[in-house]
C-alpha cells in the first residue's frame, strides 16, 4: 500500500504538473529574467498606493482590495471589481492579481484566467514599476 501511494505521488508531481503551476513558473521566470524583485514584501499602505498608480496609468477601474491572512496568495474576483491578498503581499502576487482585473476589464476575459495575455499584462506592470521605482519594502523589526 505504501509503495502505491509513493508511486502515485511521484507520477502526479514529476511527470504531469498541473497547467496552473506551469503558468506560474513561466510568469516567474519571465519576471526574474527582467530583474524584477517579485518576492519583495509590501505593507498594506504601499500595496494600495501601487494599485492606485497602476490603475491610473493603465486606465482601468481601481479594484477594492481586501487583506487577509499571511499566506502569500491572492484572488481576483471575476464578477466584482475586487482582489484579495495577504496582509503583507509580495510585489509579484499583487501585480498578478491586478493583471487579472485588467484583463477581465479591458479584454472581457471570463473563461480562461492564465493566458499569454495575462503574462504580457503582468510584464507591462513590472516594467512600469521598475521604471518608476516607487515601492518601499516592509521593515523587518523595530527601527527605533
Amino acid at each position: 500500500m505504501e509503495e502505491m501511494v509513493r508511486v502515485l505521488g511521484e507520477d502526479n508531481i514529476t511527470s504531469h504538473p498541473p497547467r496552473r503551476i506551469k503558468y506560474y513558473d513561466r510568469e516567474n521566470n519571465q519576471l526574474d529574467s527582467m530583474g524584477f524583485n517579485r518576492k519583495l514584501k509590501l505593507d498594506e499602505k504601499t500595496a494600495i498606493s501601487i494599485i492606485r498608480k497602476l490603475s491610473r496609468h493603465f486606465k482601468f477601474t481601481e479594484p477594492e482590495i481586501y487583506f487577509y491572512g499571511n499566506m502569500d496568495s491572492g484572488y481576483a474576483s471575476q464578477h466584482e471589481n475586487r482582489i484579495k491578498v495577504a496582509h503583507e503581499p509580495t510585489l509579484g502576487t499583487l501585480i498578478h492579481e491586478l493583471g487579472h482585473r485588467y484583463t477581465i476589464e479591458k479584454h472581457l476575459v471570463s473563461e480562461k484566467f492564465h493566458t499569454k495575455k495575462l503574462i504580457k499584462t503582468v510584464k507591462r506592470f513590472a516594467k512600469y514599476i521598475m521604471k518608476k521605482n516607487y515601492w518601499k519594502p516592509v521593515s523587518s523589526g523595530n527601527t527605533r
